[in-house]
């Protein structure tokens, strides 16, 4: 498996810091395992690879063999510990899953997006079954951070829910910056025409992670969350639905 890899994945497998993990178990059975379709795109010196249809991080791990250790890596220090490896993993899948690697074959960030609803992907009962497009995981490695990745990560997301025409985009976070983000990325479909509008509807999430996932309270720009128990690990169920243009 390790002669198929790709140069962007040799890298990550050198930057693996403990070789034995590069080491399948001997009850995986990786035999029919592909490498998965991509779409690469540079961005602040960082390669986005873009995965569709990736069904679970053993077979992700199976396709890319050291991959999972470095995500990891990324998201200890994007959240500065307060994530652990089984909500991670959790999040490593989706229709689409972007991985960027920089320096040394380092995931600087990572992201993930599933089509599913809300109702399912958040086990609730009082939002909606309506299929949308469920923005998950993002992390962004402290050293890669304020280069704009996020922005870029957002901006493939969107593409990827717009092509499959999707018209709820939805998240659940702590961080209004993510709120933002998203918010300024939908205004600039708008002004592409693209979609002609969208709306916003917040839905607090008590308790929903148990604990505040940043070591500080994340501070937006223009928008404030004051209204979140972050010691309780309160957030934001954030629905936003887009206005397709008319077709004349």
């Amino acid at each position: 498996m390790t002669s198929e890899l790709d140069p962007l994945f040799r890298e990550i497998e050198r930057y693996v810091r403990d070789p034995s993990s590069l080491i399948l178990p001997p009850d995986r059975d990786c035999s029919h395992v592909e490498l998965f379709d991509r779409e690469n795109v540079s961005a602040s010196g960082v390669q986005l690879t873009v995965h569709t249809d990736v069904a679970s991080y053993d077979q992700f791990e199976c396709a890319y063999p050291g991959i999972g250790m470095a995500i990891e890596d990324c998201v200890l220090s994007a959240f500065e510990g307060r994530v652990g490896f089984e909500d991670t993993k959790e999040h490593v899948a989706g229709d689409i899953l972007i991985v960027g690697t920089g320096d040394k074959g380092k995931v600087a960030c990572f992201s993930s997006a599933i089509a599913k609803s809300p109702n399912d992907c958040l086990s609730r009962t009082d939002l909606t079954d309506e299929v949308g497009w469920y923005m998950a995981a993002a992390a962004v490695r402290q050293d890669a951070q304020g280069t704009g990745l996020y922005k870029e990560m957002t901006r493939r997301r969107v593409d990827f829910g717009l092509s499959r025409e999707m018209t709820l985009f939805y998240t659940r976070t702590q961080n209004p910056r993510v709120e933002e983000g998203i918010t300024g990325e939908l205004k600039d479909r708008v002004a592409m025409r693209q979609i002609s509008g969208f709306s916003l509807e917040r839905r607090l999430a008590i308790g929903c992670y148990g604990k505040m996932l940043t070591a500080e309270i994340p501070i937006g720009r223009s928008v404030v969350y004051d209204t979140l128990d972050y010691d309780r690990g309160d957030a934001h169920i954030l629905l936003f639905r887009v206005e397709k243009p008319e077709i004349v």
